[in-house]
């Protein structure tokens, strides 16, 4: 008997409308993860589509309502392509052409070249999947397309009876499973490449839980989003599902930091040793610059970098650090620096208080190098004198003078620290920035990765132009 299995229809999906994304705050949630890479189901189906075909030529036993059947198979498997299976989440429903034939007990099906079967499977958590490449110079973590829990819909047969469907249902199973499920290294998702000199400094960019989530673009389904949330220093999962999508139409791939990961892992170190660098007692200053969190917003918490106490400074006078205060600006999507520097001049009974505010951007150059630009700055002062000093007509110069030359002083105390921690000279941001962005998240044939723009919507977002 001879049996000719048609093109399945993909069951219609959820009805979803989705508003289209701009770069704003509300698009680019974490939902409680560390870190996310972004892509669109266009650029994840145009390079599985360069995966080689999978020859199946072996005999099969498998058993159906208790009864043992041997089955043949002689079949190529093409390369999958994937769609969200569900409006957002991890279900996706996997394409897989398939020609060649198939024997059953005594049933003989012949596919032709235009023939496909669909697996839904649920891409989440593949903590075990993270495949972990030692190298001379390198560590490469590879994110592997697990088969192992999917299931066949949406198959129709002409001329099958109900047990012979089932039959043939279990049988593309396990050859799903046994062939392209655990063994199946060729369906590589995604890759994570780490320097190994470079293990310690980009720790909280290590991710030791990965899930895959999509968003589904109801106008258009090759521009459906598809994520890889993970974990690095958090523990808590977060949630996989997103209500907007988050890729805007004009770009293709993005790296998105969450705000907590900048602010306590990559600015503050650089916050530290930028204060260290002025401060009287050194040793003290990487237990006074702490982090906090200012705002608990849908899916992300923004955090600051503040001062526990005065931090003596090392200059004429005694100042001190009585403010200081950095975060991200949602608003002016910029950095955001408030340090307020102080002094009591005792000999006179003067008391100079000095402020500075500064407002900067991340940027990347033409050669691909991350730094920070001050785009506006805000000073002031004042002083406090006893009345009398200032009855004193012939020394009223004199004292303004000396006022002005320790708010001079402050001032570039203040700027001065400031600078330090903006410099790009200072590894702890722009370096981990720029190797984070480049270097960590990789994609299957991928030639070269360039940084097109960074905005700071609250996280950190590179947008990203890759060449395959």
């Amino acid at each position: 008997m001879s049996v000719l299995i048609t093109n399945p229809e993909i069951a219609e999906m959820t009805n979803f409308s989705s508003e289209k994304m701009n770069a704003n705050e509300s698009s680019y949630v974490m939902n409680g993860w560390d870190l996310i890479a972004a892509t669109k189901q266009k650029v994840i189906n145009k390079q599985l589509l360069k995966l080689p075909e999978i020859t199946v030529n072996s005999p099969f036993e498998i058993k159906v309502f208790g009864t043992s059947i041997n089955c043949k198979v002689d079949v190529e498997l093409g390369a999958p392509q994937i769609a969200p299976a569900e409006r957002s989440g991890s279900k996706v429903d996997v394409t897989f052409p398939i020609r060649g034939e198939i024997v059953m007990g005594d049933t003989e099906i012949e596919l032709p070249d235009n023939q496909i079967f669909i697996v839904t499977t649920d891409l989440t958590e593949i903590e075990a999947m993270l495949q972990d490449k030692k190298e001379e110079d390198m560590t490469k973590f590879d994110l592997i397309l697990n088969m192992t829990k999917g299931f066949l819909v949406d198959i129709k047969v002409e001329g099958l009876n109900a047990a012979e469907l089932v039959s043939l249902t279990e049988l593309l199973a396990k050859i799903i499973k046994e062939k392209i499920g655990d063994d199946g290294k060729e369906f590589e998702i995604a890759s994570f490449y780490l320097a190994n000199d470079k293990v310690k400094i980009l720790a909280p960019l290590i991710p030791h839980l990965a899930d895959f989530t999509f968003i589904r673009n109801d106008d258009n389904i090759e521009e459906s989003n598809f994520l890889i949330l993970m974990l690095t220093t958090s523990t808590k999962k977060g949630n996989i599902y997103f209500n907007e999508l988050i890729l805007p139409d004009d770009q293709d791939s993005m790296t998105m930091l969450s705000n907590n990961i900048f602010i306590n892992d990559i600015v503050r170190p650089g916050v530290v040793e930028g204060i260290k660098g002025e401060a009287k007692d050194k040793d003290k200053v990487n237990d006074q610059i702490k982090t906090r969190c200012i705002d608990d917003r849908i899916g992300n918490e923004m955090y600051q970098v503040y001062n526990d106490g005065k931090i003596k400074l090392e200059k004429d006078h005694n100042p001190w650090i009585n403010t200081f205060e950095l975060d991200v600006n949602s608003e002016k999507e910029s950095l955001y620096t408030y340090i307020d520097v102080k002094a009591d001049v005792t000999f006179m009974d003067i008391h100079i208080d000095t402020w500075v505010k500064s407002w900067s951007k991340l940027t990347v150059d033409e050669n691909q190098m991350i730094d920070i630009k001050e785009i506006n700055t805000d000073s002031g002062h004042k002083t406090q004198m006893e009345w009398w000093k200032w009855t004193i007509v012939s020394l009223v110069a004199l004292i303004t003078a000396f006022i002005g030359s320790i708010f001079g002083m402050i001032l570039l105390i203040a700027v001065g620290i400031m600078n330090a921690f903006a410099s790009n000279n200072n590894p702890d941001l722009g370096d981990n920035l720029q190797d984070m962005a480049k270097d960590l998240v990789q994609w299957p044939n991928q030639k070269y990765i360039r940084i097109e723009e960074i905005i700071t919507p609250g996280n950190i977002v590179f947008f990203m132009k890759v060449d395959f």
